[in-house]
């Protein structure tokens, strides 16, 4: 189809399905990569945009759900 002139990039199934199956392996590889470890807890972290911290600062506030 490509070699024929088809253009992928203004075909929006094409994308969609492109698309549709990048995120299906993006959560397979989060999904099987995950290794459960005891004790321990999952962090999400954001930039700083106001810059109130230092270089190498890192903020960590949790609560204790036990």
């Amino acid at each position: 189809m490509i070699r024929a002139g088809f253009d992928v990039s203004d075909e929006p199934f094409l994308q969609g399905m492109v698309l549709t199956l990048k995120q299906r392996l993006v959560l397979d590889l989060r999904t099987r990569a995950r290794l459960l470890v005891k004790d321990a807890c999952t962090l999400m972290g954001v930039v700083d945009a106001s810059q109130t911290m230092e270089e190498g600062e890192v903020f960590l506030q949790y609560r204790d759900e036990t």
